[in-house]
């Protein structure tokens, strides 16, 4: 009974973010029902719910900055505020390789490189 309530979520999920972009409406990466730094795993979730990988990277990143009104994060510009995380693989084309440590080369957050 809660597997297939469960697929029934997945489901209607799946088809909120369909019909969310259908409409036009900004999708951000971000949610409240689960802990900090499970960003990659949602990155996932979406595209398999339809995004492409750059549209789900965007969700990330200028997504998220329009969510919260702040036009000073979620790109890499003159005057922005940006945690940046550098990997050594290709997010655009395997999300999934955002969720190996082994792929992380360099993380700066608030300016100041984490080691």
């Amino acid at each position: 009974m809660l597997v297939d309530q469960a697929k029934r979520q997945l489901e209607e999920a799946y088809l909120t973010v369909s019909m969310a972009r259908s409409a036009g409406v900004t999708i951000a990466v971000g949610y409240d029902s689960g802990p900090p730094g499970t960003s990659a795993q949602e990155m996932i979730r979406l595209s398999h719910a339809g995004m492409s990988t750059i549209e789900t990277i965007g969700a990330a990143t200028i997504g998220a900055a329009a969510a919260l009104g702040r036009d000073d994060l979620g790109s890499i510009k003159r005057g922005s505020l940006a945690d940046i995380v550098i990997v050594a693989s290709y997010p655009d084309q395997d999300l999934a390789s955002l969720l190996k440590p082994e792929m992380i080369n360099l993380v700066i957050k608030n300016g100041e490189l984490i080691t």
